[in-house]
């Protein structure tokens, strides 16, 4: 997949779409064969399941993400917790802007149409918040390959426009797997 490249990924349920994502996105070993990607590539792999702590909040939720520039970010505060204030990290953060990542966060749960505080816990939200949040902390991540698997479920229209206008618009590669058709056709330019 080429540098900005939009595809699409479809096949009968159980083929191993997911899988497949999964593989791509470094969370499981492939039996056989490679995966190589250029070093130090931002990838953000949304999953079907939104997954979160048991007391997650809506902000907190987007720190549970393994992103490098999130552990940037946990190193840090850890490191002031302890005492030990690291100029090396202050700098990588300032230098990456990476306080922006939480404004925008909320800016696209805004986009979405997510009207959810952030001290509101994420177990109490509805199917759609849940996956309003999930989007909006990828799409705030600023991924530079985003894996998409299923990410329409449980959104409404406004959701669904909004982020397929995104993906057509991003300089970031996108693979996604969906039965949607119409954002396959709107968003990708190869289906596999």
């Amino acid at each position: 997949l080429d540098e900005g490249g939009k595809a699409g990924i479809v096949g009968r349920n159980g083929a191993g779409k997911s899988t497949l994502l999964k593989v791509i996105a470094g969370y499981t070993v492939p039996d056989e064969g490679t995966v190589s990607a250029r070093n130090g590539l931002n990838t953000v792999y949304l999953g079907q399941q939104v997954e979160f702590g048991p007391d997650a909040t809506v902000r907190s939720f987007l720190y549970e993400s393994d992103s490098p520039l999130i552990r940037t970010i946990r190193e840090y505060e850890e490191a002031v917790e302890a005492g030990h204030e690291s100029t090396h990290l202050l700098e990588r953060i300032q230098d990456g802007d990476l306080w922006g990542i939480e404004r925008s966060y909320y800016g696209y749960l805004g986009s979405l149409g997510a009207d959810i505080g952030p001290e509101r816990t994420m177990a109490s939200l509805s199917g759609g918040e849940a996956q309003k949040a999930a989007v909006a902390r990828a799409l705030a991540l600023r991924p530079e390959l985003l894996l998409l698997d299923e990410p329409t479920n449980h959104l409404d229209i406004r959701s669904i426009e909004f982020l397929e206008d995104w993906i057509s618009s991003t300089a970031a590669a996108v693979i996604i797997v969906t039965h949607d058709r119409h954002i396959l056709t709107r968003c990708c330019s190869v289906i596999w």
